[in-house]
């Protein structure tokens, strides 16, 4: 497994036979919110977990079109971390909501993401998800407040395809 940048993607998706029409717009925008927003406007974040995760905080959710889970998301942080435990204590806001606020100054790294076959998902994502995964996508960068980092990693799951316009 390798995480790639930004200037792979178009080439990584292609090969991996995910839509580039679809997918790379909503894996460049800085906001995921506000990506899914604009292809449907019924948009919801399920908690799935907040807390410890060993010797990290973790925030699991899922973000929804029209209630049908399309993104599975972790936030994971020291739990020493106090800014970030503290931020990802959110409920169902939306973690893109409040980073792209501008109540705060944040700094965010540049994108990375990898393709991933089923069985190299992560437990909690496999878990969850009630269908047969296939290829999936995701994209993880880290955020930075007051010397303190959080890491984001964001995975596009296929049930997103239906939301593809059929222009």
């Amino acid at each position: 497994m390798r995480w790639f940048h930004e200037d792979q993607l178009h080439t990584e998706l292609t090969q991996a036979g995910l839509s580039i029409e679809l997918y790379e717009p909503l894996l460049t925008i800085q906001s995921l919110t506000v990506g899914l927003e604009a292809l449907k406007d019924d948009f919801s974040v399920n908690l799935l977990f907040l807390g410890e995760k060993g010797d990290a905080f973790s925030r699991q959710v899922v973000l929804q079109l029209s209630g049908i889970a399309v993104i599975w998301a972790e936030s994971l942080c020291d739990q020493t971390a106090h800014f970030w435990c503290d931020y990802l204590n959110c409920g169902t806001q939306s973690l893109g909501r409040k980073l792209f606020s501008g109540e705060n100054v944040i700094e965010r790294s540049a994108f990375s993401y990898q393709i991933f076959e089923p069985h190299e998902l992560p437990n909690a994502l496999r878990d969850h998800c009630q269908m047969s995964l296939t290829t999936v996508v995701a994209r993880r960068s880290t955020f930075y407040m007051n010397q303190e980092s959080l890491t984001l990693t964001e995975y596009y799951l296929p049930t997103l395809q239906q939301f593809a316009s059929k222009s």
